[in-house]
Formats: C-alpha cells, structure tokens, sequence
C-alpha cells in the first residue's frame, strides 16, 4: 500500500480503509501502519526513498529506514528507545532525523476520529495519537480503546466506505506492483465472510 500511497494512487482515506482491511480488522496492527505509511511518506520528501520493515539482525524490523537512518512508530507516550538501540547496534543505523519535521494532522480513521503523527524531539521516535474536534472546534483526545469500539461497531462496508474506487486502486497496485498481492485472498475472505 505503501507505494500506492507514495504515488498518490489512493488517498490518506482510502489508505486508511486498505489497511483496516487487509489486516483482517486487526485494529492496532493497521492504525499502526497507518501513522507509519503516513511518517514514511513525509519523511521521504525530505530524506529519500523509505523502506518500512527493514529486517536487522534478522530478529527485529526497523519501521522504516531511509539511507542510514532509522525510525520507530509508536502511539503516544509509549517508548522507542529499546527499538532504536537495537537499530544502532544490530542494524548499524543511525536515529534519524526529526529536524523540521511537522505534525501530520487529520488523518482519517474512522467517523470522525482523525490521526495526528508528531516527530518527536528525540532523533529516531515518531509518536501518533487520536483526536474528535469538537462543535466548539476544540480537539478532544480519543483513547485507543475508543477508537476500537468505534471500528468494531461499525462493521458495515458502507460505514467503512469500501468502495469500487478503493478496490480498484488496490487491483491498479497490484498489476503495477505497488502491492504485496497475498493480501487480496484475505481482503476477499474478510468480505465474504462478514469479517469485517
């Protein structure tokens, strides 16, 4: 999906909805990847061509890696820094860096519950939390645990807005190879069977 977005093929919505999807509604999992597609996307207008995953040591991934650099794509207020350690040592990495990186903001997840992905002050740590704005136009944090109830009842596919434009995008990826095709068998299952 990754390079589908980064060729903007699909949008930060429907980027959203594939990945929910092809996660077979494993909800951290996908909004995971989801701020990490996002960050990886951002960082590469500054840095260059972004790898997500990049095997260390063959026991560990880095989130993504550009040139000799790595980062680490956490939700908020949790730690990267035994991640990063291991991307130095194992990987022979450097924490990248977050220098004149701005927030990424209004990401959409589901309803009206938006993602923001922030680049830390710590070199290497990207964070990323959820919000609602409010009717006063105030942001209200959005608890991870709220933002899975709200996926989980929320099963339709018009509710996921799971549209013919989203499915051809992902076909368009795949014969272009923007997109791991394995993954298709488990969006069809996930649709044949309601597992959604």
């Amino acid at each position: 999906m990754y390079a589908c977005y980064a060729t903007s093929r699909i949008d930060q919505e429907e980027l959203a909805l594939s990945l929910i999807v092809s996660n077979g509604l494993g909800f951290g999992t996908a909004l995971h990847e989801i701020a990490q597609v996002n960050a990886a996307q951002a960082l590469s207008q500054k840095y260059g061509p972004a790898v997500l995953e990049y095997n260390i040591g063959g026991h560990q991934e880095a989130d993504i890696k550009i040139g000799g650099q790595a980062w680490e794509v956490k939700s908020w207020n949790n730690s990267s820094e035994t991640q990063l350690r291991n991307d130095e040592t194992l990987g022979n990495l450097t924490r990248g860096s977050n220098e004149g990186m701005s927030p990424i903001s209004d990401i959409p997840i589901i309803g009206d519950i938006k993602m923001e992905v922030s680049f830390s002050a710590k070199p290497g740590e990207i964070n990323y939390s959820y919000y609602k704005t409010g009717d006063d136009g105030e942001r209200k944090t959005v608890p991870f645990w709220q933002v899975c109830w709200e996926m989980e009842w929320r099963p339709t596919l018009a509710e996921l807005g799971i549209t013919a434009a989203v499915v051809a995008a992902a076909a368009e990826c795949v014969e272009t190879g923007g997109v791991d095709p394995t993954i298709i068998p488990q969006v069809i299952q996930s649709l044949a069977y309601g597992d959604y």
